[in-house]
């Protein structure tokens, strides 16, 4: 467990050469996420990142027993689609943080 109650664990098979990508916060009624956007040069391993982060979030919800895992990319999926078109109110509480981590890893 890491300094923070709530904090995650890394996951087991994340080799001591990993790369952090991404946290999520969610407090005061916001969401506050760090991110080292110099990971990727070009844009659309976001777009895979995300998909796969989408799939994981299905497994989970599958493993738990609450929901057949296409069932629930279907629903993430219309969560995402309708927030892309409606995005939040900008007032809402919330924030980004960048980290300039240097280069990024080498391919193994």
């Amino acid at each position: 467990m890491g300094a923070h109650p709530h904090e995650l664990d890394p996951a087991p098979s994340a080799a001591s050469g990993a790369t952090e990508i991404a946290r999520v916060w969610g407090a005061r009624g916001g969401q506050y996420v760090s991110l080292d956007a110099d990971l990727w040069r070009d844009p659309a391993a976001w777009g895979i990142t995300l998909a796969d982060l989408a799939r994981h979030v299905a497994n989970a919800h599958m493993q738990a027993g609450r929901g057949n895992a296409r069932a629930v990319l279907r629903k993430i999926k219309q969560g995402f689609d309708a927030h892309w078109s409606r995005p939040a109110n900008p007032s809402q509480r919330g924030g980004l943080f960048l980290f300039e981590a240097g280069p990024p890893p080498a391919d193994p």
